[in-house]
Parts: structure tokens; C-alpha cells; sequence
């Protein structure tokens, strides 16, 4: 017996996909959920502010393990087949003359056995990742950006507060008013009313808020519906509000005469003082996630983590190449920052007051907030610092501070944000937009 045995075997393995940890903000959509988010905006007389405004996108880490395995063995045996056979012949010879007989016997036997056996194995392994990759360029984002400091990140507090509902979530700064939004989407203002920019309109008692901004003496709030509402001084016509911001906005900015807001379809749409071409929105301006006003210019964050800006005041200053990956934006008066997502603070723009001198070592930044000719940053750990001008003692933060969520840089006057609600001002008195409270009503 011959026996003959073949064996084959295949295997196929999808590499599982390597963990890729990203370190990216969290963006809450429409701003409608912004509890350790804060924003501001902020003015000067003559020069404006800041205002930041993230949605950025981020990539979502993922990890691939087997999960399915596939085996199929197939056998195929012929089983051992034998054919015998057997011949048996007798023959008796006489031979003439003898007396004797002679048989002669032949005896044959064959026998045959043929067997063959054929085994065929077939393995197939198939790795079927159990988790796919799906990359996000929004931000996650859509955080309904707040006017001056539009998040770019959502810090998660060390715990979770009770909130009250008349506390503070989100403070614009204007040259000398502060406009606050409360937790409940009711607006508080205080401050100079000069022009009536702490007289919120008595109609708007009956709307839910969820985003404000400030000019150098108007103000601004966007609805839950998406509306934009302006009141104050109507100088540069900042206050006569385009069809297109009547519905579908999602995040407003203020420069120091000129509104800016972002449409839920990426676009942009500007309006009021445009002396510098601060309110020009160049052609074809598409896919914004991010919007933030200067004193005579605008500055946007792309959804793919480019910025752009336009108006006179930054011509002399283009974008530095090291703006990439951005995920938030600060306008100031006359300069720009943007918040990388390594945690690194890009600056550009006027200096005269050392408004762009970045500490070398500064890192793990995750808020920041131009003002009039200073800079404010919040970092990981929650340490607020800041650099430039601080003649008024903008830059003085107030010691044994815990649980900061947020920082605004105004015009003479600066704003902390806690983890509780409240918020903590600081700078200039004579400018009125100083409290040291959460207010349940206008001061």
C-alpha cells in the first residue's frame, strides 16, 4: 500500500491598528452646553479687544483587536480498495510407456491493492478590527463659539459643581461695561451706559441666550433660535443687524465697532464700522468654525486648523507659518493669538507693548484671550498668565484663585471664570466693569 498524504494551509492577518492618543478640546455643539466654558469680548476706545471662537476639529483615537476567526478545513480521503484474485489449474500428463502419472500443478494468485488517500486543509484567519477609526475635522466640534474667548477647548473640572442657575457662564468686556450670560440664558450687563449699552432691551427678557459679545460701547447676544440681537451705541450702524444674522448663527464676535457672526453653514457675515476693511468678508470665505474681532480687523479658524485675517491693522503682520493645527483664536486691538493643539500659543501683530512675547516656556495652554495691548493665557493646571501692558493692573491676578475654567483680557479690565459659576474681575475701577461677585442683577 502506497499511501499518499497532501496537506496545505493558508493564513491572513489584518494587523490590528496602532493606538494614535490625540490631544485635541472637546467642542459642545451650538454652545447650548458650555458649563466650564468661558468667553469674552473686549474693546478699547479707539482700539478693540479680543475674541475667540473654537470648534476645531480633532482626530478620535481608536483600537483595532481580533474579533472573528475564521477556520475551514476540508478533507477528502479515498478509502484502500483491494481486487483479488486467485487462479488455481491441475493437470494430469500421461506420458507414453511410463506407468506412472505425472500431475502437474500450477497454482496463481494475484492480488492488487491500490489505495490512495488525499487530505486538502484550508485555514483562513480574518481579523476584523472592532473598532473603526472615524477622524473628525470639527470640531467635534461644534462648539457654539462665545464671542471674545471663543473656547477652543472644554476643560474638565477637577469636579462637578452644582450650578447655580443665576451664576455667570459666559462675561464679554467692553471699554467700560461687562455683559454676562447666566447659566439659565438670561443676560446681566453692568458698567458705564454712556450709550445704553447696559440697557438690554426689555423684549429680550423673554429669550434664551446662548452666546455674547462686545463692542467698544454695544453689545450683542445670539439666541437658542439662532438670532442675533444688538443694543448700544449705533455709531458705525453695529447695531442695524443684516437679514442673514436674523437666523441659523451659531457663535458672534465684536471688534471695536464691528459685529461679526458664524452661520451654521461655515459662512461668515460682518457689519458696522469698516474704516479699515474690518468688515470686508472676502469672497468665496467658506468651512469657518471660528470667529474673532480686532479694532480694525477680523481674524476666522478654518475647519482643517488654518486661520486667515483681513482688514488694515494686521497687514503689516501676515500669518506665521507655525499657525497650523489651530484650535482657537484670539483677536486683540492690534495683535493675534492661536492656540495650537500641542498647547502652544502662536503670536503675531503689533508689539510695542510686549503683547506678543510669548514666555519660551510656556506650554499646555488651553484658553487664551487677547485685550488692549496685553495677552492672557489658562493652562492645564490652572495657572492664569499674562504679558504686555498693565497699566491698569489687568495683568494683576488675584492670588489663591482655585478651580479656573476660563480668562477674558478686556480694555483696562480682566475676567476669571470658576468652576462654580462665578466670576472675578480685576483691573481698572474707573472703567466700571469691575465685580467681584456673580450678580443676580445689573450693579
Amino acid at each position: 500500500m502506497t499511501p499518499t498524504a497532501s496537506e496545505t494551509g493558508t493564513a491572513t492577518a489584518i494587523p490590528t491598528a496602532s493606538q494614535t492618543p490625540t490631544n485635541t478640546a472637546v467642542v459642545v455643539p451650538n454652545g447650548s452646553n458650555v458649563d466650564s466654558v468661558f468667553a469674552t469680548s473686549v474693546a478699547g476706545s479707539g482700539i478693540y479687544f479680543h475674541t475667540a471662537t473654537p470648534v476645531g476639529p480633532s482626530a478620535t483615537p481608536t483600537n483595532t483587536a481580533l474579533s472573528s476567526l475564521t477556520a475551514t478545513i476540508t478533507a477528502t480521503a479515498v478509502g484502500p480498495t483491494q481486487t483479488p484474485s486467485r487462479t488455481r489449474t491441475a493437470t494430469a500428463t500421461m506420458v507414453p510407456g511410463a506407468d506412472t502419472e505425472t500431475p502437474t500443478e500450477t497454482r496463481t494468485r494475484s492480488m492488487t491493492r491500490t489505495a490512495s488517500r488525499t487530505r486538502t486543509v484550508t485555514q483562513t484567519r480574518s481579523l476584523t478590527p472592532s473598532k473603526t477609526a472615524t477622524p473628525t475635522s470639527t470640531p467635534t466640534n461644534t462648539l457654539t463659539p462665545t464671542p471674545t474667548l471663543t473656547p477652543t477647548w472644554t476643560l474638565t473640572p477637577s469636579r462637578t459643581p452644582t450650578r447655580n442657575p443665576i451664576a455667570l457662564k459666559d462675561v464679554a468686556i467692553g471699554t467700560s461695561f461687562t455683559l454676562g450670560l447666566r447659566g439659565n440664558g438670561q443676560l446681566v450687563t453692568w458698567g458705564v451706559n454712556t450709550q445704553f449699552q447696559t440697557t438690554i432691551p426689555p423684549a429680550l427678557s423673554t429669550q434664551t441666550f446662548v452666546d455674547v459679545a462686545a463692542g467698544s460701547t454695544f453689545a450683542m447676544g445670539l439666541t437658542s433660535t439662532g438670532k442675533v440681537f444688538a443694543w448700544g451705541a449705533p455709531t458705525f450702524g453695529q447695531t442695524s443687524l443684516p437679514s442673514a444674522v436674523k437666523s441659523r448663527v451659531r457663535a458672534i464676535a465684536a471688534g471695536f465697532g464691528h459685529g461679526l457672526a458664524l452661520r451654521t453653514d461655515g459662512t461668515v457675515v460682518a457689519w458696522g464700522r469698516n474704516d479699515d476693511g474690518q468688515a470686508n468678508v472676502p469672497s468665496g470665505l467658506a468651512n469657518v468654525i471660528a470667529i474673532s474681532g480686532g479694532a480694525g480687523h477680523s481674524l476666522v479658524l478654518f475647519a482643517d486648523g488654518t486661520v486667515r485675517q483681513w482688514g488694515k491693522t494686521m497687514k503689516l503682520y501676515p500669518v506665521p507659518a507655525e499657525a497650523y493645527n489651530i484650535i482657537a483664536i484670539s483677536a486683540g486691538s492690534d495683535h493675534n493669538l492661536a492656540l495650537r493643539n500641542d498647547g502652544k500659543v502662536i503670536a503675531w501683530g503689533a508689539n510695542r507693548y510686549g503683547q506678543i512675547n510669548v514666555p519660551a516656556d510656556l506650554s499646555n495652554v488651553i484658553a487664551i484671550s487677547g485685550g488692549l495691548q496685553y495677552s492672557l493665557v489658562l493652562t492645564s493646571d490652572a495657572k492664569v498668565i499674562g504679558w504686555g501692558t498693565n497699566t491698569y493692573g489687568q495683568l494683576k491676578v488675584p492670588a489663591n484663585m482655585k478651580d479656573i475654567v476660563g480668562v477674558a483680557a478686556g480694555y483696562a479690565n480682566s475676567a476669571i471664570a470658576l468652576n462654580n459659576g462665578n466670576v472675578i474681575t480685576f483691573g481698572a475701577k474707573e472703567f466700571g466693569a469691575l465685580a467681584t461677585r456673580t450678580p443676580t442683577h445689573a450693579p
